[in-house]
């Protein structure tokens, strides 16, 4: 009996902490570019840098990262930047898309992109 009760306390120890740690699903809007041969580095520059400014403007946005792609090649069809945008649920990311802060960024960099790839998804365990 006190093998068991034993079994059942150590089970419930170690059963705790991951339902304590495990997080609640996000939705990920990964946006993934290649700038136009035509784009300056410095005009890629002060696009990256108003990309990152979204999240002080739009409240939705629970997370924001983005990087440079380190392997030169096709495997991206030549994207070379890479966007990670987080929201709470897909209703964020409806009020994101139309937002007008967002709307005036899309104004200036779309006309700079060659390739635009756009994926979203829930995160899952």
């Amino acid at each position: 009996m006190k093998k068991l009760l034993y079994l059942a306390l150590v089970i419930g120890f170690c059963t705790v902490p991951y339902a304590e740690e495990k997080k609640a699903s996000v939705l990920r809007h990964v946006v993934m570019v290649k700038f136009k041969k035509s784009t300056s580095e410095e005009k890629v520059a002060a696009l990256v840098e108003q990309f990152c400014g979204l999240p002080r403007k739009i409240d939705t946005i629970l997370d924001f990262e983005y990087g440079v792609e380190v392997n030169e090649g096709e495997r991206v069809d030549g994207c070379t930047h890479c966007f990670l945008v987080t929201f709470a649920d897909v209703s964020g990311l409806e009020k994101y898309l139309p937002h007008p802060a967002h709307q005036d960024f899309v104004a200036v960099f779309r006309p700079e992109i060659e390739v635009l790839k756009v994926f979203d998804y829930m995160s899952k365990e």
